[in-house]
């Protein structure tokens, strides 16, 4: 039987990272260590389905510089498929720069002009020269009229398809119907402005409501809100060694999307997706790093027993 094939559009961009040696402050400089990787929603998701045994195919845009060839070698190299990538004339390579502080996300800045090219005419034709594939992963660095062609498509052909929605703003994107949805990943800050609500527990309600099959609502250390055939439940994350949140939340989606895929209900998924999205944590970049199958599925039976992993 051969690997799921999974078609990821969307984000991929240079990444890099300060982890604040003390209390970050503003207006001054700050000590802080540095490091650079290979990021983008769609990128990271695919990294993870690669290390996990599915094939995964990325669909993004680079630009003509060093760091676009760079990106394609590193992805390459962690077994992704990139024969769906185009370099975009002129244009500079997405770059994300965040500064941590005890893990957690103090600011972050994104150079990401060049997703403009990601529009339907991109996904349109990405879809048409992707072989056969099981499922599309996408994330709301598409322009909506792309997100919208991606929809349709997946309606029309019957493919599962899981969106990320990246921030606030991007998530406005999705517009106000999400038929065709199989599974959307989400978290507060984000859910808000489609859902109308703080509540992540009505917010995720709400959600599926407006067409999404299944939902996923992460609060990073607090867990995760889901709704789904089996309706609403809560998934807590125990206290896990957290290095660097940027990356878990790809993870998170990625693990989750390929347990679904292969038959599991949606408990089973996402606490599958937490192992992953866990193991993320614990990386000093947003790659998968070290992630394998097995290591997966051990933190998830840990996570399922309320146990730190």
């Amino acid at each position: 039987m051969r690997p799921l094939r999974i078609l990821c559009i969307g984000g991929a961009a240079v990444d890099h990272i300060y982890e604040a040696e003390g209390a970050l402050a503003l207006n001054c400089s700050n000590p802080v260590s540095g490091r650079s990787s290979f990021g983008g929603v769609a990128r990271n998701a695919a990294e993870v389905l690669s290390r996990l045994g599915a094939e995964a195919l990325l669909a993004s845009v680079i630009g003509e510089d060093r760091a676009g060839e760079e990106l394609v070698q590193a992805s390459r190299a962690n077994g992704i498929d990139v024969s769906l990538l185009r370099r975009v004339r002129g244009a500079r390579t997405a770059a994300y720069a965040a500064a941590f502080e005890q893990g957690e996300l103090f600011t972050a800045f994104a150079d990401m002009g060049i997703f403009e090219s990601l529009g339907a005419a991109f996904v349109l034709a990405a879809i048409d020269n992707a072989p056969p594939v099981d499922a599309v992963l996408a994330d709301c660095n598409l322009q909506a009229s792309a997100i919208e062609a991606v929809r349709r498509h997946c309606l029309r052909k019957d493919l599962p398809l899981a969106i990320g929605t990246v921030s606030p703003a991007k998530a406005a994107r999705l517009g106000r119907r999400l038929d065709g949805l199989t599974f959307l990943f989400t978290n507060r800050a984000e859910a808000e402005p489609l859902s109308g609500t703080a509540s992540p527990e009505k917010a995720v309600m709400l959600l599926q409501s407006i067409g999404a099959a299944r939902i996923v609502l992460s609060e990073g250390p607090r867990g995760c809100h889901c709704c789904g055939p089996e309706g609403y439940f809560h998934l807590p994350m125990p206290e896990s060694r957290v290095r660097n949140v940027n990356g878990a939340g790809d993870a998170l989606a990625a693990g989750s999307f390929l347990r679904m895929l292969e038959g599991a209900g949606l408990r089973e998924a996402v606490l599958f997706g937490m192992g992953c999205a866990q193991a993320a944590l614990e990386q000093p970049s947003a790659g998968a790093g070290r992630l394998d199958r097995r290591d997966a599925e051990r933190r998830s039976r840990l996570i399922a027993q309320g146990a730190p992993c």
